[in-house]
């Protein structure tokens, strides 16, 4: 392994991908582990209460920990993150163009 060699931009995907990792992770077993459901006001509210009636919404938190234990793990990266894609599509409208709160303006665009 050559790691003095290597393009800068291989050290600047490795960091996105623990990073990416390590938030789905956290978000993911912060759910499991206390059940905390953030408070979004308006439809975001009812749209997310919904999901969590149909058991979409802790399909995904549970998603959220496989996924990001792949990439951290750097186990089938490309499958986590095709997996992951559409909950991070979704989260991202949903903050930025359904709530478009301030807090939902800094955490959305960041999915």
């Amino acid at each position: 392994m050559r790691l003095a060699s290597q393009s800068p931009w291989y050290y600047v995907v490795h960091w996105l991908r623990y990073y990416f990792g390590a938030h789905l992770m956290y978000s993911g077993l912060r759910y499991a582990l206390t059940g905390y459901v953030p408070e979004i006001p308006g439809a975001g509210g009812a749209w997310v209460q919904a999901n969590a009636d149909i058991y979409v919404y802790q399909f995904i938190k549970y998603l959220e920990i496989i996924t990001g234990t792949m990439l951290v793990a750097n186990r089938f990266p490309l499958l986590a993150l095709i997996l992951e894609m559409p909950a991070s599509v979704n989260i991202f409208w949903l903050n930025t163009f359904v709530v478009a709160t301030p807090r939902q303006l800094f955490t959305g665009p960041q999915e």
